[in-house]
């Protein structure tokens, strides 16, 4: 048994050092240039203010009525998103919205009910579940958009609470 292991002691022994030669570096006379390589990450950062009630809140709406957010009012939106100072890309900020707004039962009526604008009592653009572009943002500005949100429930719904999800967001593609 010694033997053997003091067999293969040696034998890596010999292995290693035929190896070593060959992995050996090529020394290289000084000064010597290097190309230094970084890939830098875009940042986008953007903060999301809500106000009132946490999330869109309509109170109860009488069908075919225009009314608005519970937490807006003429100094702010239903929300605020802030692109904040250490963004490092241009940006666009956008909102999509769930298909329907779902109620009791079977019921539901479109997303497309919900307005957004960015102006107090100004005209709305709808709501859609394909996210469009709220505002473009160079990346050298810090800027904040308001958006204010109306609903317009459709006449003829049925009475209930329904519910619908809408979703900001910011990316680097428009």
């Amino acid at each position: 048994m010694r033997k053997v292991l003091t067999g293969l002691t040696l034998a890596a022994v010999m292995l290693a050092s035929s190896v070593a030669p060959a992995l050996a570096q090529t020394p290289v006379a000084l000064p010597q240039t290097l190309t230094a390589t970084v890939n830098v990450n875009s940042v986008v950062s953007v903060t999301l203010t809500d106000y009132g009630i946490a999330g869109l809140n309509f109170g109860n709406a009488t069908p075919g009525v225009k009314v608005g957010d519970a937490g807006q009012d003429t100094a702010h939106g239903a929300v605020t998103l802030e692109v904040r100072p250490e963004t490092t890309a241009d940006c666009y900020l956008k909102i999509a919205g769930s298909a329907n707004f779902i109620g009791p039962g079977a019921y539901s009526f479109p997303i497309t009910a919900l307005g957004w604008t960015k102006s107090s009592g100004g005209g709305t653009t709808a709501v859609t579940n394909t996210p469009v572009n709220l505002a473009a943002v160079a990346s050298a500005d810090a800027k904040i958009v308001e958006v204010w949100h109306y609903l317009t429930v459709p006449q003829n719904t049925r009475a209930g609470e329904y519910t619908a999800s809408v979703t900001y967001s910011a990316s680097t593609q428009q």
